[in-house]
């Protein structure tokens, strides 16, 4: 329900019931400096207005509306005297501010033309270097030149002129940014170069979190006598922070690009991880100097000012692999911040599975009470606006992240609670109409059907196991986690509808209290033995549900002898595929969690299904699917992580920042064994395509209000998909849908969510049309007609406590007062309530 201050109507104004989902605790609007074109009153309070005006049928349904002023790279905060007409730096350029030597293409090129990769290095085709990444335009002539006093005023005008327009309570904050990207910064790269990290891949142009601070006899805000030597940079930042904050009048602090993260938060390598190798001897240390970056900066800055961050591009595990990243303990540490949102960077270069899964991986737990959706409609630096260009108005950055949910302990599903806007504003400063007006409708239409329930799969995240693997005093395991997120990322990418998270004690306490129905696939890396997580597991199984694990097998566990799997020598190299000449896998035991030892016992019973591959004569086995005597299955992939940049006859560290594909003419990639084990636990999600190389289309799955909604994003042509469940072909609202080998197929066309409460079992092919009808009658709220039926048994998920209102007519005719009623049976089921209609051929009619 929403809460009194977020209700869009006076409660004297009749109307129907709002969405649920359509409330949100927050809305935060980013906004740049450019829109003021000059420092009048006039203009300020001129764009005020405009703003909330244009996002006013959003912001009625939050409880609180923030705007995210994007001044400049934090620089604003680090050079502020305290004096409020001091002139301020700001972010008013295109393109790069602080010119720096960015990495070189093939640490960014991407063979795949689909993906532009970030950052190219074109001095060789364009000597003058007027790439973006390389210099930096003004964003008009003669910006204005501004201060914090008309900072302050800005503030105060927002909160003032958003109130009015809006009837909520206005919260406005600033960046800190870890880049040379955004504004000029005399701080950063001339008094205090000492603060930039020496990473592998950015190294002298990122600020690290653990820097300490060199004397500097400067006036500064929060140190009038200079800065004393060897002062903590969170020290610093945080005192400056709170002046900052208290003059201006600001609310929160946004910590932007992974700072306080890690180290070198955009590449894979760290302090742990070399790119080649593992050593988790730095972990211990590492950890605790990012920890204490936290405990400094709220030394200093009162936790009435909230901290909100964007994070890494990457998941919980790889940040742990990399670079010791104790996630775990910011979160537990009472710092009063909000978890990371989601990544824009797969906007840019549409690796949706690093965006998906780094998200989940961040919110398998989270501090507070919510966490935040970030959709990326405009940029205020690099020339492209993504909704306009990028996504060419597609709603995939929508449909896909909106499907995203946590598995909470009770069973029932955590979506997002805030929204955020990257940015509201141009690179030209301008506010075009056309974004805010085609962007809420579908974003409310998304949140229409928001996540609410368990499943269909569920991604079960060992979010302490892997702090332990890294940080704990248990066994060393660091390259477990970088696998476990990234081998999700591949079974993203390649269709896999993995897009609700468990943290794996949550789900453990969920399975202990019979709160998981049994229909629902927990996806999981292979959990560690005798772990609760582990007991959860297999009492899934043992009560005849089934689970699906990826990731090495450990000798002598619990989950290797249910699968019946024997643990060989290690290996790695090119194995040939079995049963396919043509192909073979490479397996990479730097990333794939070690090397490839699982091999098939002969002396066990034969599985539903399994693959192998051969090394020198010997044989690998890389996944299967075993059922138990209780009917529960277990599926087991072993997965191999490869990249292009990767040679094993010549290894060199892999900075990243992505894996690259190997060709996949030749190499087949084992996290297309996924779709033939999850068709063997009755999930059919069947591909065709001409190339190998073209991408898969994306597929979300989840629950709402007892309906199946499927989402889709076909990013290449030619390739088609067939859906088919446990309860048989799905049917979706107002379509036309064709069945073909007893699967629904899903037509090509805008990334879209549809909305399913029927299935079709024993009808192999045709057309059925799911018609959504007028009511007709004022005790009939909605009313379906399926056609096109032949011989078929139907099943259907009714709205809860709408089964006793329930009526289904066989072949009816208009205005379906008296028709041949079929008998309603609700039934529990592995899939929550169900109503089956057998034998129909021609219509039936559901209403209630």
């Amino acid at each position: 329900m929403l809460t009194p201050e977020a209700q869009p109507f006076p409660s004297s104004i009749p109307q129907a019931p709002v969405p649920p989902g359509y409330a949100l605790r927050d809305v935060q609007l980013e906004l740049s400096l450019k829109p003021f074109w000059d420092d009048s009153d006039a203009t300020r309070d001129g764009v005020c207005r405009e703003l909330f005006t244009q996002w006013l049928p959003l912001l009625r349904y939050a409880e609180t509306v923030s705007v995210m002023l994007l001044l400049g790279d934090g620089s604003e905060i680090l050079e502020y005297t305290g004096e409020l007409s001091q002139e301020m730096e700001w972010a008013r350029y295109i393109g790069t501010a602080n010119p720096l030597h960015w990495p070189p293409v093939e640490l960014w090129a991407n063979p795949d033309p689909d993906h532009e990769g970030i950052g190219r290095n074109v001095t060789a085709l364009d000597p003058e270097r007027k790439d973006t990444h390389q210099h930096g335009y003004l964003y008009r002539p003669n910006p204005p030149r501004l201060t914090y006093d008309w900072l302050a005023g800005l503030v105060s005008a927002l909160k003032r002129i958003g109130g009015e327009v809006t009837g909520k309570r206005i919260l406005v904050g600033d960046i800190f940014d870890i880049g040379p990207e955004f504004a000029k910064s005399k701080f950063k790269y001339e008094w205090h170069r000492e603060i930039l990290g020496k990473g592998a891949l950015f190294g002298g142009q990122f600020v690290s979190c653990e820097a300490v601070l060199e004397a500097d006899d400067r006036v500064y805000a929060g140190y009038p006598d200079g800065i004393p030597d060897g002062t903590p940079f969170g020290t610093f930042l945080g005192r400056q922070s709170r002046r900052f904050f208290e003059d201006c009048g600001l609310d929160f602090l946004w910590l932007s690009n992974g700072f306080g993260f890690g180290l070198e938060p955009w590449s894979l390598v760290g302090q742990v991880f070399d790119g080649l190798r593992f050593d988790q001897s730095q972990a211990p240390g590492v950890a605790s100097r990012i920890l204490k970056f936290w405990k400094d900066l709220r030394s200093e800055l009162p936790t009435q000012y909230r901290i909100r961050t964007r994070g890494t591009n990457f998941g919980a595990g790889t940040d742990l692999s990399s670079d010791a990243s104790p996630l775990r303990e910011i979160y537990a540490g009472g710092f009063e911040l909000d978890a990371p949102v989601n990544s824009p960077w797969a906007s840019i270069d549409q690796d949706i599975g690093v965006e998906l899964s780094g998200w989940m991986a961040r919110i398998a737990q989270r501090p507070g009470d919510g966490y935040r959706f970030r959709f990326y409609i405009h940029d205020p630096w690099w020339m492209n606006s993504p909704w306009l260009d990028r996504f060419e108005r597609s709603a995939h950055e929508l449909v896909l992240p909106g499907a995203i949910s946590r598995l909470k302990a009770d069973g029932t599903a955590e979506a997002p609670c805030d929204v955020a806007f990257l940015s509201v504003d141009d690179s030209y400063g301008r506010l075009p109409p056309q974004v805010p007006n085609e962007v809420i409708p579908q974003l409310l239409r998304v949140r229409e059907f928001i996540p609410d329930g368990a499943g269909p799969l569920v991604w079960v995240y060992p979010f302490d196991d892997f702090h332990d693997y890294v940080l704990g005093d248990g066994p060393s395991r660091p390259e477990l986690p970088i696998f476990g997120d990234w081998f999700a990322r591949s079974l993203i990418n390649e269709g896999v509808p993995l897009n609700q998270v468990a943290d794996a004690g949550e789900f453990a306490k969920c399975v202990k209290a019979g709160r998981l129905l049994g229909g629902v696939v927990p996806v999981s890396p292979v959990p560690r033995p005798g772990s609760p997580h582990e007991v959860a597991l297999q009492a899934h199984v043992e009560a005849g549900g089934h689970v699906f694990l990826y990731g090495p097998l450990e000798p002598d566990s619990a989950i290797t002898a249910a699968l019946g799997v024997k643990i060989g020598e290690p290996l790695e190299g090119d194995f040939q595929l079995e049963g396919d000449d043509a192909f073979v896998i490479r397996h990479t035991a730097t990333f794939s969690g070690g090397p490839w030892r699982e091999t098939a016992d002969p002396s066990q019973i034969a599985n539903l299904w399994s693959a192998s591959a051969q090394y020198n004569g010997q044989n690998r086995l890389a996944g299967l699917v075993r059922e138990t005597l209780t009917g529960g299955r277990w599926a087991w992939l072993r997965g191999s992580l490869t990249t292009s940049e990767f040679d094993p006859a010549n290894p060199k560290p892999i900075l990243g920042p992505l894996l690259k594909p190997l060709p996949r003419a030749k190499f087949f990639p084992s996290e297309r064994f996924a779709r033939q084990a999850l068709k063997a636990l009755g999930w059919s999600f069947q591909i065709t395509r001409e190339n190998q190389d073209a991408r898969a289309p994306f597929t979300v799955l989840h629950r709402h209000r007892n309906a199946l909604i499927a989402g889709n994003f076909f990013p290449a042509p030619h390739v088609g998909l067939s859906l088919g469940t446990p309860l048989g072909a799905p049917l979706f609202v107002s379509a036309h849908n064709v069945i073909a080998d007893g699967q629904t197929v899903i037509p090509h066309g805008p990334a879209a969510q549809r909305e399913c409460r029927w299935f079709v079992e024993g009808q192999k092919a045709g057309t059925i049309r799911v018609r959504l009808l007028h009511p007709g009658l004022p005790m009939v709220r909605r009313r379906y007609l399926l056609s096109g039926l032949e011989n078929a048994t139907v099943h259907f998920l009714p709205e809860p406590d709408t089964e006793a209102a329930l009526r289904i007519l066989r072949n009816p005719i208009f205005p379906y007062f008296l028709d041949e009623i079929h008998p309603t049976k609700i039934e529990e089921s592995p899939w929550g309530p169900l109503a089956t209609a057998s034998h129909v051929t021609g219509e039936l009619l559901f209403e209630w």
